[in-house]
């Protein structure tokens, strides 16, 4: 006797599919070969820095000049990282990266050529640096916004991570090789492999084949700086992941400021021991990139950069309180592992929850955020070392980082609704038509659209029209206001206004799901057999 057949359904499988190995990403020929561009570029990078440092110590020995080789490298980045990620977002990014690559190399060439014929002073050393600062800057938020494009997004957490990794592998062992070239040959074949280091990286660029829907829409580069800077400023989760981002590194940018002092006065120790903790932070750092995928299955986002900044706050507290070069060592081991997960994590938060109009600009101000605490930190840490001592500084900023990590937790990082493109159904109020054509130059825009709301509604209407008004803002409006008319009941005017007409599909083709399912709850609030009246309103010049 058989037994008979079981009704009861299968049970759905819940099983979460495997996160992407490490190393997924770099079975993609285009990214594995931007890959290896960004290590070359890497190590010439700290060749570059290891000479130009070691140059200006025979040019202008005194501290403030030495001091501003770093600074000429790190000003760019708040001069031009907004124009930069504008300019990125409405030209061909391809092209736009191999050009600011490509500035640096040529920068890197002529100060090669004038160091080898003895016409470099500290004046010229310092202009050149600047300039490759520059190149370096103008780079930066295009390089962030398209790695989301080289890989799928399940491999995007992976990719970060690999440039992360290919960053301080390069940063543990360029200035060792840097020391080599100087004792050798001269810090002008320093700058020469420098130059040399882009080409591969220009390489890959120019062999990388743009998907034709990336193509940016024409906007002019002042309003396009305005939208990014509006874009943000009407973001509040993309505020908090900043926020995020500069209570982590304004404390854990303290080794950055005290390491060459503990090294030289509570390790007595000499360039060995330096080179050697830089080194285990490069291990550290290498380490965490090959973890990641584990640790993002294990905790969301938000836990893994609290649990970095109390692991960099351990290993801070190791590094200023040890007595042992291998102490610190074990502290800068810690501090590497959580200066990849953390950058990573925050980094593909941004990018994920990003739509890709906006994304190189939204990133540049990330960028600044981040340098801007690095920088800060590193100017407070520098004088609370002078001031209280080392162990004193570097144990506040431990237990600084460990009392911000915690309070970050509240502070929840974005997620990747707001990037979801409009789904097909549309808008439950769709945004009025032309009946004629314009100049797209022609401007202001004025959209208006006419609710009628009971009175019994009017106070979630208005609660839901709050979040409205930033999402037109985001979307490009320099202007929007809700008006109640005082000759009607219970009619209410949503207004809001861009600069010219080439705006206004821009406008329409930026929104997002999870905006349109705000919209529509708005329209569900409209009472009457008729949909809200809409009106579109054109200004009679072209702006300027």
């Amino acid at each position: 006797m058989t037994d008979a057949p079981s009704t009861t359904p299968p049970k759905a499988t819940t099983a979460k599919p495997p996160a992407p190995s490490a190393f997924a990403p770099l079975r993609r020929p285009v990214f594995r070969a931007v890959w290896i561009g960004n290590l070359c570029a890497g190590l010439g990078t700290w060749l570059q820095n290891t000479g130009a440092g070691w140059l200006m110590t025979d040019l202008a020995p005194e501290p403030a000049m030495v001091a501003a080789v770093q600074a000429a490298m790190l000003l760019p980045v708040f001069l031009f990282a907004l124009p930069a990620g504008a300019l990125a977002d409405i030209i061909d990014r391809r092209l736009f990266l191999i050009a600011s690559i490509a500035v640096q190399a040529v920068a890197a060439v002529i100060l090669a050529g004038l160091t080898v014929a003895g016409l470099t002073g500290p004046w010229t050393l310092l202009a050149f640096t600047f300039l490759i600062g520059v190149g370096n800057a103008m780079s930066m938020p295009a390089w962030a916004a398209t790695t989301s494009e080289l890989v799928s997004r399940e491999e995007l957490p992976q990719a970060v991570a690999l440039h992360g990794m290919a960053f301080n592998g390069a940063r543990a062992i360029g200035p060792a090789i840097g020391g080599v070239v100087l004792a050798t040959v001269g810090a002008w074949a320093c700058f020469a492999v420098n130059a040399v280091s882009y080409l591969p990286l220009i390489g890959a660029f120019a062999t990388w084949k743009r998907d034709p829907a990336s193509v940016p829409s024409r906007e002019r580069f002042l309003s396009a700086v305005r939208a990014g800077i509006r874009y943000v400023g009407a973001t509040p989760p993309f505020q908090r992941l900043m926020i995020r981002a500069a209570l982590l590194f304004t404390f854990a940018s303290a080794p950055w400021a005290l390491l060459p002092l503990i090294v030289r006065e509570r390790l007595a120790s000499g360039p060995e021991t330096y080179g050697l903790l830089l080194g285990a932070m490069g291990v550290g750092a290498v380490l965490g990139g090959l973890v990641m995928p584990r640790i993002r299955a294990l905790m969301r986002p938000d836990w893994v950069v609290a649990s970095g900044g109390l692991l960099a706050s351990a290993g801070i507290l190791a590094l200023g309180l040890g007595r042992h070069p291998l102490v610190a060592a074990g502290g800068m081991f810690a501090y590497g592992i959580v200066w990849i997960t953390s950058i990573a994590t925050l980094q593909v938060a941004a990018q994920l929850s990003l739509p890709s109009w906006v994304r190189a600009r939204a990133l540049s101000l990330y960028q600044v955020a981040f340098f801007g605490a690095l920088a800060g930190g590193t100017l407070i840490w520098g004088w609370a070392g002078e001031v209280w001592g080392i162990a004193p500084s570097m144990s506040a900023a431990a237990a600084g980082g460990a009392v911000a990590a915690l309070v970050g937790l509240r502070i929840r990082l974005p997620t990747a609704d707001a990037a979801s493109a409009l789904p097909g159904p549309g808008l439950a109020v769709p945004l009025p038509r032309a009946a004629t054509t314009a100049s797209a130059e022609r401007g202001p825009v004025v959209v208006t659209i006419r609710y009628a709301v009971p009175k019994e509604k009017t106070r979630s209407f208005l609660r839901l029209m709050e979040e409205v008004g930033r999402c037109r803002r985001r979307d490009g409006a320099f202007a929007w206001q809700v008006l109640e008319d005082m000759q009607a009941e219970g009619i209410w005017v949503e207004m809001f206004a861009l600069e010219r007409w080439g705006d206004y599909p821009r406008h329409a083709a930026r929104i997002t799901a999870a905006e349109a399912a705000l919209f529509d709850r708005v329209a569900g609030l409209h009472h009457g057999d008729a949909p809200p009246e809409t009106h579109l309103y054109l200004g009679p010049t072209a702006m300027r």
